[in-house]
């Protein structure tokens, strides 16, 4: 098992963070030890690595003994600067979701969205997933219940839609039946939505399109006049010659439970 060494400067930075900052960092960390994230190597300076996330924040480390031990030797905290990021929103839409012994958690889901650079999340639930809301209830969601026979997946993208922060600077859809998404690929996601200034983000693998869609509070109002089972692909439709595709290395955006 890999170990995890954190200098005491690192150590009383974190003390000094919120609840929530500190469950990102030190998950974050642990994923960084056993490679499920992995940060960018820093020029010129042997076996050190730097990992950042969507808001700014970054972690400096260095991989040593052959990999087997990960010391973490810096953090910057830049998310209470309120001018240096966007506040993200994201809804899950799970309302058609039934527990399995063989899905991987809907918490899983949530965990990566969150460490990924979500601030705001929201989970879509049917009111006979009681399963799931018992595995959310230590997480920093809102849930929101769709009353059985009214599950049609554009009711679900209107109440959760409705439920995001009113301040936030760009919104996250996606499914439940999309948990293989990584906190890596939220990060990249959330950059490059930022950094192309585009109404929509459509992450693509071998040039499928898949999950999650990012996209601009401006275009909320076409969302909310959704109707159907047909989802958000009339959105996207009307939106063809200015969204944009970002082409991805990670299969998780196209992988889907029962596929």
């Amino acid at each position: 098992m890999n170990q995890i060494l954190i200098t005491d400067q690192v150590k009383n930075r974190l003390n000094q963070l919120n609840e929530f900052e500190k469950t990102r960092f030190r998950r974050t960390i642990r994923q960084l030890a056993i490679n499920e994230l992995q940060g960018v190597k820093l020029w010129g300076r042997r076996g050190l690595f730097i990992y950042e996330f969507a808001t700014g924040d970054s972690i400096i480390y260095r991989k040593q003994n052959g990999g087997s031990e990960t010391i973490i030797l810096g953090l910057s905290v830049k998310s209470s600067s309120a001018g240096q990021r966007i506040k993200v929103s994201a809804v899950v839409l799970a309302a058609g979701k039934t527990a399995s012994p063989f899905e991987l958690p809907l918490p899983y889901m949530v965990g990566s969205l969150l460490d990924g650079g979500i601030d705001d999340l929201i989970v879509v639930l049917g009111q006979q997933s009681e399963q799931f809301k018992q595995e959310l209830t230590d997480q920093p969601v809102k849930i929101v219940t769709i009353p059985e026979g009214e599950q049609q997946l554009s009711r679900s993208i209107r109440k959760g839609l409705k439920t995001i922060a009113p301040d936030c600077g760009a919104v996250l859809l996606t499914l439940g039946t999309r948990p293989f998404i990584r906190p890596g690929l939220i990060n990249i996601l959330i950059r490059s939505y930022k950094l192309e200034n585009t109404p929509i983000l459509v992450p693509t693998f071998e040039h499928e399109p898949g999950h999650p869609v990012v996209f601009s509070p401006g275009i909320l109002p076409e969302f909310m006049r959704l109707k159907g089972n047909t989802g958000g692909k009339a959105v996207l439709k009307h939106h063809s010659q200015d969204l944009r595709h970002l082409e991805v290395e990670d299969r998780g955006v196209i992988a889907c439970l029962g596929s």
